[in-house]
């Protein structure tokens, strides 16, 4: 498994050389983006401001606070340079988050759907988000670790790592349901007590997203500004409830002639089926995670077209479980989805270091 995560992050470095001597940077990138090394590219210049200097103004609200804060106390604490406390503090979180995911997997299926799971999470396509100061793989290694205290009935210490998830990434709040799941599931006969028990541990679930509510209301005035900040597009029209229809929806996506839109398309397709598919194969707590964020994306296609799908896909542990299970005893297939997703993790990758924007 180790042998597996270091390729992976030696593909990326190496990806990231090729790209600087064989491909021009985008022309049309602002001259921010290319403002520090190449591991830090659009949001993750926003990300080192926060760490550097908190928060400005009411535009950057829209980035969580969890990775930004923690890259400033490591920052102090070992005497290092912000950059270089965003990058450890990436690349840290993503080496535990493949040992979270194995020992996950190894419980619930077996150690060769395990393998295979490390194996997809470390070569997905937009893997390169899990190495520069994006706050991915902090998301992925706090689902993991949420997904285990449930695993081993231990609720509460779930619900308070989700409310760290909950400030961290847009969907922390999605752990929210299955720590309810779980909850209600470990006490049966339903009775009101259980009820109660569910309800108060999906609020603990959300402290983290409460407390950042509770700062913006201190020193902006709106609790909901992260709201606000994050979703600008809801200004935009909609025609009617009729353009969340799936044919009406993929058919103006494509109509937009955007391919960057209809890759985020096949990104979230293939979540929907991963999820479908292992909806019998895995506990209950895994599909009560996924359903919601599968719901909001889609919610959100009309206005932005699935835009950011690949990168909210790519910090979901559930996905990589999927994976894992259906793909386990099925060796050769697995090989094959593999190296296809190394093949463009290259890409995604090339494209990053270049300052090319992905959504």
């Amino acid at each position: 498994m180790a042998a597996v995560a270091v390729a992976s992050r030696i593909l990326v470095i190496l990806a990231g050389r090729f790209a600087s001597r064989h491909l021009l940077p985008d022309p049309t990138a602002p001259a921010a983006t290319f403002a520090v090394s190449p591991w830090f590219r659009w949001d993750a210049v926003s990300y080192l401001q926060l760490a550097s200097q908190g928060y400005t103004g009411e535009t950057s609200t829209a980035f969580f606070p969890l990775y930004p804060l923690l890259g400033f106390v490591l920052s102090r604490s070992i005497g290092v340079s912000p950059e270089w406390a965003l990058l450890i503090l990436s690349n840290s979180c993503f080496a535990a988050a493949c040992l979270v995911l194995f020992d996950l997997v190894r419980r619930e299926v077996t150690e060769e759907a395990a393998l295979i799971a490390v194996a997809s999470l470390c070569f997905f396509p937009p893997t390169v988000f899990l190495s520069v100061a994006y706050s991915e793989s902090l998301f992925l290694l706090l689902t993991g670790v949420t997904f285990r205290l449930l695993q081993a009935g231990m609720l509460c210490p779930a619900a308070l790592v989700a409310g760290l998830a909950a400030a961290a990434r847009p969907l922390g709040w999605a752990l929210a349901f299955p720590v309810m799941v779980e909850a209600w599931c470990l006490r049966r006969p339903p009775t009101l007590k259980a009820l109660w028990r569910c309800s108060l541990l999906g609020l603990v679930s959300l402290w983290g997203l409460c407390a950042y509510m509770g700062y913006l209301g201190v020193t902006y005035g709106d609790p909901l500004l992260v709201f606000r900040a994050h979703f600008r597009w809801h200004s935009q029209p909609v025609e009617s409830l009729w353009a969340y229809l799936p044919w009406r929806l993929f058919l103006t996506i494509v109509g937009t002639g955007s391919r960057e839109a209809l890759v985020n398309v096949i990104f979230f397709l293939g979540f929907a089926l991963l999820t479908i598919a292992s909806v019998k194969r895995l506990p209950g707590r895994y599909t009560a995670f996924s359903l919601p964020v599968m719901m909001l994306l889609y919610w959100r296609a009309p206005f932005v077209l699935f835009q950011g799908a690949n990168r909210h896909i790519l910090s979901m542990a559930t996905v990589y479980l999927s994976i894992g299970v259906l793909l386990s005893r099925r060796s050769g297939y697995a090989l094959a989805v593999i190296s296809l997703f190394a093949g463009l993790s290259v890409f995604w990758t090339a494209l990053y270091f270049q300052g090319y924007l992905i959504r």
